[in-house]
């Protein structure tokens, strides 16, 4: 039975809503905010190890996108390796197939383990390296 793109696409949605419903119930930004936590007390002895001021008191002084972050060099490691990783991923996404077509002759319906080769060291490489 051939079931298409639509019904993975339905499965995967519905499985992010599923995990955002479950978050909602059962998450917190911060143990300040947690009423479980807060109800057991576990909050408190947080609150009081953790060496920094009450989550309220923050979100209201730190924008969401804190400068700080901006001026750490690791960041912008971050930043670029992500880029640079999403780059090539789409160009061999969208270039390889074509590349294999017109180089040797190789079509990705008559020979997929070959040309899957190329994703497969991609993604070990990812794995492996980082």
């Amino acid at each position: 039975v051939e079931l298409g793109v639509w019904c993975v696409f339905s499965f995967w949605g519905g499985l992010a809503v599923l995990w955002l419903l479950a978050y909602l119930a059962l998450g917190a930004s911060a143990p300040e905010v947690h009423t479980r936590c807060k109800r057991s007390g576990e909050a408190l002895w947080i609150q009081q190890h953790r060496g920094c001021g009450d989550f309220n008191d923050r979100q209201l002084s730190e924008s969401p996108l804190p400068r700080r972050l901006l001026s750490e060099p690791c960041i912008w490691g971050i930043f670029a390796g992500h880029v640079g990783v999403n780059y090539a991923w789409y160009v061999m996404l969208s270039w390889m197939p074509t590349f294999f077509k017109g180089r040797f002759q190789l079509d990705l319906a008559d020979s997929p383990l070959i040309l899957a080769m190329p994703y497969v060291a991609s993604w070990a490489g990812g794995i492996l390296g980082g």
